[in-house]
């Protein structure tokens, strides 16, 4: 029997599993709301448009990505380090985000 998948990071830190629920379009940046795989809980965070075009990331690397890794940044209160695969990209994308207020 098997039991829940657990993903760890290099330091042995868990990684939560997201996907990607909804996208607003704000004035300087945009807001993702993310929902957790497995206890469907909700997390609103921010991305800067100067960030996104600084990082060579669009829209759609966002919405064309099956799930996201999830986890508190250690080095900012309120903020998240997420991972994903880019598939336009060809790479896997690590990027800092902020809780929205």
């Amino acid at each position: 029997m098997r039991g829940p998948i657990v993903i760890k990071d290099r330091s042995g830190k868990t990684l939560d599993i997201y996907d990607l629920d909804d996208l607003q379009d704000a004035a300087d940046q945009y807001i993702f709301t993310f929902q957790n795989h497995r206890t469907r809980a909700r997390l609103d965070l921010a991305l800067t448009k100067k960030a996104m075009k600084k990082g060579g990331l669009s829209i759609e690397d966002f919405w064309d990505t099956p799930s996201f890794l999830l986890r508190k940044d250690d080095e900012k209160p309120n903020a998240f380090r997420v991972e994903f695969i880019s598939c336009r990209q060809r790479k896997v994308v690590r990027i800092r985000m902020r809780r929205s207020r």
